[in-house]
């Protein structure tokens, strides 16, 4: 059940949120079919454009920002497969070097 739910939230709120609760929750995120469709087109919590800075949380009740790399390090430790799918906003600026990242899962 809890797979199914993580499957509707943000890749982010997976991994930096819902994988941190408790073990149950951390081994609930390491299932694999979490893993096989990525998407980065309708969140706002991560940088994909390397050329903009890295926001830091100030506490102003502003959602973190994390860069690409960060997430897609963090999916390649989760996903103990490569994904089959990737899903980005179209005005992003996706470097080489981040897609071989995921690709070597």
């Amino acid at each position: 059940m809890l797979v199914n739910i993580f499957k509707k939230l943000d890749v982010v709120d997976v991994i930096m949120g819902a994988s941190r609760v408790c073990i149950t929750w951390f081994l609930a995120s390491h299932n694999k079919t979490i893993w096989n469709t990525i998407k980065f087109n309708d969140t706002d919590s991560i940088v994909v454009d390397n050329t903009k800075p890295h926001l830091q949380d100030n506490n102003n009740g502003e959602k973190h920002r994390y860069q690409l790399r960060e997430i897609l390090i963090e999916i390649n430790k989760f996903s103990r497969a490569a994904p089959v799918e990737f899903f980005f906003n179209v005005n992003s600026n996706v470097l080489e070097e981040d897609l071989a990242i995921i690709s070597n899962g």
